[in-house]
């Protein structure tokens, strides 16, 4: 069974209705993938975080290229982003989907569970490093419902040709002794986009999100400000 095919069969395990749906303990994927989208609160043509998140799921762009690569659709017009995130089934297979690429058991080096998944979806991988860092009101409401752990499912997927480099387990990832790295002060008029395609060229917006946690472990990178020193390697 090829692996979109089933995801698709699986969706008739837990039924996603905007209007009636109420979160629960998830024991599986699907469950876990319901939660995410009671939490988002989104509709098929709603906007949010200023225009940067559209549709089910708020998915923003390069979250979407990540999860529509690992399915291996994202040369499918009908999963193009705008229009895939308006199709709540699509939706619901590509939120897996990039759990399932990046909240991986190698990656943590044990069995993800529920909090991982909520706290990654809601805010990347410093959610997913940080437990001190505070997910939003109604991930907070899912965190309360239980956390064991939401077992990944076993279909072959699509590979990305390179392996993420945050696929390590995270023992794996040690600092850089300070006598070799190299900082950056942030300085009038930057922005997060410019700072991470200057100071991590040619990676993904995950790969580059990963890169400044692991550099820079307990900073917001969305919180930066100006005159502040951040190390770059």
């Amino acid at each position: 069974m090829k692996y979109i095919d089933a995801i698709s069969a699986m969706g008739k395990q837990a039924v996603y209705d905007p209007k009636t749906y109420r979160p629960v303990n998830a024991t599986n994927m699907e469950q876990v993938v319901a939660n995410i989208l009671w939490a988002e609160g989104s509709g098929a043509n709603q906007y949010g975080d200023n225009g940067a998140a559209h549709g089910w799921g708020q998915f923003h762009k390069p979250a979407w290229t990540d999860a529509t690569q690992h399915l291996g659709v994202q040369k499918d017009p009908a999963w193009a982003y705008g229009t895939g995130t308006r199709d709540l089934s699509k939706v619901r297979r590509a939120i897996q989907a990039y759990l399932e690429r990046y909240v991986t058991e190698k990656r943590l080096g044990r069995k993800p569970t529920n909090e991982d998944y909520y706290r990654f979806y809601n805010r990347g991988f410093s959610g997913l490093n940080d437990s001190s860092v505070r997910v939003a009101p109604r991930y907070q409401t899912l965190l309360g419902l239980g956390n064991s752990p939401a077992p990944q499912q076993q279909q072959k997927a699509v590979q990305p040709a390179q392996q993420p480099v945050r696929q390590v387990s995270l023992s794996q990832q040690t600092p850089v002794p300070q006598k070799q790295r190299k900082t950056y002060t942030i300085k009038s008029g930057d922005t997060l986009w410019g700072l991470r395609n200057t100071l991590f060229p040619g990676k993904s917006w995950q790969d580059q999100q990963g890169m400044f946690t692991r550099f820079n472990p307990g900073v917001d990178m969305n919180r930066l400000r100006v005159g502040q020193s951040i190390y770059i390697e």
